[in-house]
């Protein structure tokens, strides 16, 4: 009896490790292709915070000061939030119609929401220009989050050779 109950604990443990862990490891200012901000839930930098509110009003805030909202406060309630594959960010009813969206289409490709050290909320979508020599199933982004967040090309480099080759642009610092 003591076997399975030691097995279970190590299961549990090994899975917290495997599912959470990676979870943790995303940067809390970048919503990510193919993610929702959810109800109630923020991505945060520094003293900013960009919040998608239970009322359906999307607001950024520094400090809890008001600096701009979606203006679609009670239209509809437990809305949610993402960034289209055309670069368009889209606050949906929970029944996934549109509520607000800011009409902005560019290529077809996968787009982040970055909340910027200095409070502007902006979208980064697909390169201008790659050697297209990517191995990355995502498009070619690299994204590290320890200490510091970059984003970097060619994709296709393991992490130090693009650090050493200097092709990143720090977003966030630690």
């Amino acid at each position: 009896m003591a076997i399975p109950r030691a097995f279970a604990s190590l299961s549990l443990g090994l899975t917290l490790v495997l599912v959470v862990a990676p979870l943790s490891s995303m940067a809390s200012n970048i919503l990510y292709p193919g993610k929702t901000l959810q109800p109630g839930k923020s991505l945060t930098e520094g003293s900013y915070s960009f919040t998608m509110g239970t009322d359906c009003d999307a607001v950024l805030s520094e400090n809890g000061n008001l600096i701009w909202e979606t203006d679609t406060k009670y239209r509809d309630i437990n809305c949610y939030l993402s960034v289209s594959e055309t670069g368009n960010l889209i606050i949906h009813r929970p029944s996934g119609t549109t509520l607000w969206q800011t009409n902005k289409n560019g290529e077809k490709g996968n787009y982040i929401l970055v909340l910027q050290e200095d409070g502007n909320l902006v979208i980064y979508g697909p390169d201008l220009w790659a050697t297209g020599t990517s191995l990355l199933s995502f498009g070619g982004v690299f994204i590290e989050t320890n200490p510091t967040t970059f984003v970097a090309l060619p994709a296709n480099k393991a992490k130090k050779e693009a650090k050493a080759l200097r092709i990143s642009m720090v977003t966030s610092k630690e």
